[in-house]
């Protein structure tokens, strides 16, 4: 049984917050796919349906260039590994950082001034994966028996995937409260 992160009462249900240990590969779902290349940290990308291998990348930059904008990702690996867009003014010089990685994001998705927004979510995105910053929930009822007092749960519903904890809790709770005011229309008809 997972550890137990947060719970919360809403509407006569719990809601019951833990680590998703089995969160989706960013790249399954992100238009920004990721390609790196490196002995502790290799990824693949997928691009127009098409599993790219991050060392073919280096190879074919300016052919990806046509149609993608590619921008460089470094990643400081140490303990774990966090990534950032790559930028001139910034300091990079640690020994354990690389310069092996890009992000393809198509041209006819976005455009130059907001390419750099896209870029930044998907890196957000991709730190929170890497630093198991995955969520689920669990939505239950406890019924208690009144011959022998027994407590049992009862599940409702769960949901994982989520990378932050009240994006998680909003939607258990949406789901709640849509099984509750169907409920309720159900009782005045």
């Amino acid at each position: 049984m997972e550890d137990i992160i947060k719970l919360v009462e809403h509407n006569g249900y719990k809601i019951e917050i833990t680590r998703d240990e089995n969160m989706e590969n960013p790249n399954n779902y992100l238009i920004a796919q990721l390609a790196y290349d490196h002995k502790q940290f290799y990824v693949d990308a997928k691009v127009n349906n098409l599993l790219v291998k991050a060392k073919a990348i280096h190879d074919h930059i300016g052919a990806w260039m046509q149609t993608h904008y590619v921008i460089l990702v470094a990643a400081y690996i140490h303990s774990g590994v966090s990534l950032s867009i790559f930028s001139d003014d910034t300091n990079y010089d640690r020994f354990d950082t690389s310069y092996s990685g890009y992000l393809l994001i198509p041209h006819d998705y976005t455009n130059d001034i907001n390419m750099i927004n896209v870029a930044n979510d998907a890196i957000e995105i991709w730190n929170k994966y890497l630093s198991g910053d995955g969520y689920q929930y669990r939505i239950y009822t406890e019924n208690t028996c009144d011959c022998c007092g027994n407590t049992t749960e009862i599940d409702f519903e769960s949901c994982n995937g989520f990378l932050d904890i009240d994006k998680a809790i909003d939607d258990a709770k949406s789901i709640i409260d849509s099984q509750y005011e169907s409920k309720n229309n159900c009782e005045t008809n």
